[in-house]
């Protein structure tokens, strides 16, 4: 029977304290602004684009405009000990989850990806220089970031302790690892296996200058091609409205296809055959009913006549994408489910896409965002509050 020595410790304490305390305490968003300011000082950091919105987004000036958002919080205080799972193909995801218990006022220990990603390193390293001050050392009594194996039953043991277990996977992980129990006053948080979409005005997309169409290939690039369409929130499939369809398709993949290749985008020879054997794949399952668009390696494109009933299903990674055109966009509300996380948008209004939602009683889309700001963290994610969710309130009569 394996027990917590199999546990490696990568930063923080190896005895944690459970200590709450209230949200966006001062320890905490001290402890953020200078790992902000050591981030963005590191050369070796700004090799990573996803480290450098990282630290961008816990800079001072943007927790403290969280915290006046919340400032109407009284008598609250975190749950307790937090234990997050975090998923194995997002590098930095482990961050962001450790930040939002942080804020709500939380002792948390954190199991990060056991893959190897360099910039995973760099944040650890940088955690642990700051942890190690002295005027952090409660905080760091109250902090554990830990990597095992999955022989390991570390899973169980701290289960066992902790008052709320956040986890992030798909849902195969996430139904393994809710078979180890909590306390009977815990509970989970998940952020299962998640589909997201692109709306596309054509006739809007036409009439914009070249500039501006030039900064929406950038925008979708990096929806998609920065953690290479693995985030949950990176749109597989555009849908296309208007009048200038044909048009407005030919344009948008021949300028994004231009602009990746400006960008030295690098496939692996793997991932290339995975595309392949991918479109081999979806060709059966479609039985013909697409026609096909390759730019090189860079976009593998299935246009597709008939819309499966599962459309979340049409998934597709580094550079393979769907299209499909809409008579009006109100027909997205016929095969939106609780699969569906964000929808992002270009040339439309996003409170009437929201009534789309509302109005048809739409159980799916947590999300609605500009084209270039489907990775954006927030602190509502999956239609959770966290700062809500990850602390309690104290009823005073």
């Amino acid at each position: 029977m394996s027990n917590l020595d199999d546990v490696k410790i990568i930063a923080g304490s190896s005895q944690i304290i459970t200590e709450p305390d209230i949200p966006f305490n001062q320890e905490s968003i001290d402890f953020l602004t200078a790992l902000s300011s050591i981030i963005r000082k590191s050369k070796s950091s700004k090799e990573f684009s996803d480290l450098a919105t990282f630290a961008f987004w816990c800079r001072k000036k943007n927790i403290m405009n969280y915290k006046n958002k919340y400032s109407h919080l009284s008598y609250r205080i975190g749950k307790g000990l937090i234990f997050h799972i975090s998923p194995s193909n997002v590098p930095l995801n482990f961050g962001y989850s450790y930040i939002f218990g942080l804020l709500a006022g939380n002792s948390n220990i954190v199991r990060v990806p056991s893959k190897n990603f360099p910039q995973l390193d760099l944040l650890i390293s940088h955690i642990k220089d700051i942890l190690s001050q002295k005027k952090f050392s409660r905080l760091n009594s109250r902090t554990s970031f830990i990597k095992y194996n999955r022989l390991s039953n570390a899973t169980d043991l701290i289960s066992a302790q902790c008052d709320l277990r956040l986890i992030w996977g798909g849902d195969e992980t996430i139904n393994q690892i809710r078979k180890s129990q909590l306390p009977t006053k815990s509970t989970d948080i998940t952020f299962s296996d998640r589909y997201s979409f692109a709306l596309i005005d054509s006739d809007f997309f036409i009439n914009q200058s070249v500039n501006d169409q030039e900064k929406l290939f950038e925008n979708f690039y990096n929806d998609t091609y920065l953690m290479d369409q693995n985030a949950c929130s990176s749109p597989h499939i555009v849908f296309w409205t208007g009048k200038n369809k044909s048009k407005a398709k030919d344009l948008f993949w021949k300028g994004l296809n231009s602009f990746i290749i400006k960008k030295d985008y690098l496939i692996e020879d793997i991932v290339a055959m995975e595309k392949h054997l991918e479109l081999c794949k979806k060709a059966i399952d479609l039985d013909g009913k697409f026609n096909f668009v390759k730019y090189g390696n860079n976009i593998y494109l299935l246009s597709i006549e008939i819309l499966p009933d599962n459309v979340d299903t049409l998934r597709g990674k580094c550079g393979f994408f769907y299209q499909y055109d809409l008579n009006n966009t109100s027909e997205i509300s016929s095969f939106i489910n609780t699969k569906f996380q964000t929808l992002t948008y270009y040339g439309f209004n996003k409170d009437s896409l929201a009534r789309i939602l509302i109005e048809n009683n739409l159980m799916g889309v947590d999300r609605i965002v500009p084209i270039g700001r489907a990775l954006d963290i927030d602190l509502v994610w999956d239609g959770y509050d966290m700062i809500n969710c990850l602390s309690r309130e104290i009823s005073i009569l």
